[in-house]
């Protein structure tokens, strides 16, 4: 569950594993627009790299290591993993849904950026993969949460949409996360997210559900709300020590 601190949301569940992970709200301000260093004082935090990139709603993940050889900045980039502690992931969320991602044995931390596209490429599973790959991570071990996004009840889509998804996925997954009511259809992409971790072998003892909404919440920035505001939220996730 999400702990309510002054200008972010911080997940409890993590915490508890020595990682923070913060969802900002409006009074942090428009995550677009600050300095890294400016983040880093907002926090109050020294020594650590903020690592960010510029997203195109794709399913690219980089991987953070000593390799990376400082880049603290990836073009057409969605998601990081990494296990270096004085690395601090971070990305921008309009609508679109955060999913924090933490091996809580190997202690191995993720951010994606899972707007519908991301969802349809299946960036969430592509996640896990990687973390499996890169540092031999296992699913039983994997814990996720995810940040504020969309709710259904603000998310309509066309026909065209639902019939993309209905061709790629379970009949059990898309009658659970699109909702027909009053001749329109809607997207709980939190839930389709959840169900498709679930169906590649993540227990639902480990998956962190919330039921705040972007747009619902004017806490928050919401480009479906606020379209000629470009301010955006941030997805924040580190190790602490």
């Amino acid at each position: 569950m999400f702990i309510d601190r002054k200008n972010y949301l911080v997940l409890d569940e993590f915490a508890k594993f020595g990682i923070m992970t913060i969802f900002t709200d409006k009074t942090f301000g428009d995550a677009t627009a600050k300095s890294k260093d400016e983040v880093l004082k907002r926090l109050n935090i020294k020594n650590k790299q903020i690592v960010s990139g510029h997203q195109t709603h794709s399913e690219n993940i980089r991987v953070i290591s000593a390799d990376s050889d400082g880049k603290d900045y990836f073009e057409n980039t969605d998601g990081f993993i990494t296990d270096m502690r004085n690395i601090i992931l971070y990305a921008k969320y309009g609508d679109c849904l955060p999913i924090f991602l933490l091996d809580t044995q190997k202690m191995v931390i993720g951010v994606l950026h899972s707007g519908w596209k991301g969802t349809f490429a299946e960036i969430g599973i592509k996640g896990i993969d990687l973390m499996g790959k890169n540092y031999g991570s296992l699913k039983e071990d994997i814990l996720i949460g995810f940040g504020v996004g969309i709710s259904w009840e603000k998310y309509e889509v066309s026909i065209d949409f639902y019939e993309k998804f209905s061709d790629k996925f379970e009949k059990s997954i898309i009658d659970e996360s699109f909702i027909f009511l009053k001749e329109k259809i809607y997207f709980d992409n939190q839930k389709f997210n959840r169900l498709n971790f679930l169906k590649n072998g993540i227990s639902d003892n480990n998956i962190i559900t919330n039921d705040l909404c972007t747009y619902r919440d004017k806490r928050f920035f919401s480009y479906r709300r606020e379209r000629n505001i470009p301010g955006r939220n941030a997805g924040i996730i580190y190790i602490k020590q």
